[in-house]
């Protein structure tokens, strides 16, 4: 299960092959599928985001959130577009 992420199985590997999300303890995988997209593939930002990945959710390494993650790697376009998504 991904942690304010993505929990069907399926989609998660349509969407993200080879992703691996378990909960947030040290030990399993630490960030959630928008954090990876805001690193690695910031056009996916818009996929996880349209499939309920939760922009609020910290990783269990940097206990950051996606807009922390968004202001560390520069992603000004990522930030204006996490600063229009509602809050939960």
């Amino acid at each position: 299960m991904c942690p304010g992420g993505i929990h069907d199985s399926a989609t998660k590997q349509n969407l993200w092959p080879g992703l691996t999300c378990r909960n947030r303890q040290r030990d399993s995988a630490w960030a959630t599928l928008l954090h990876l997209a805001i690193e690695h593939d910031p056009p996916f930002v818009e996929v996880a985001l349209a499939h309920g990945v939760h922009p609020e959710v910290r990783d269990a390494t940097f206990n950051a959130t996606a807009t922390g993650w968004a202001e560390h790697f520069g992603r000004r376009t990522i930030l204006q577009r996490l600063a229009q998504t509602p809050k939960r």
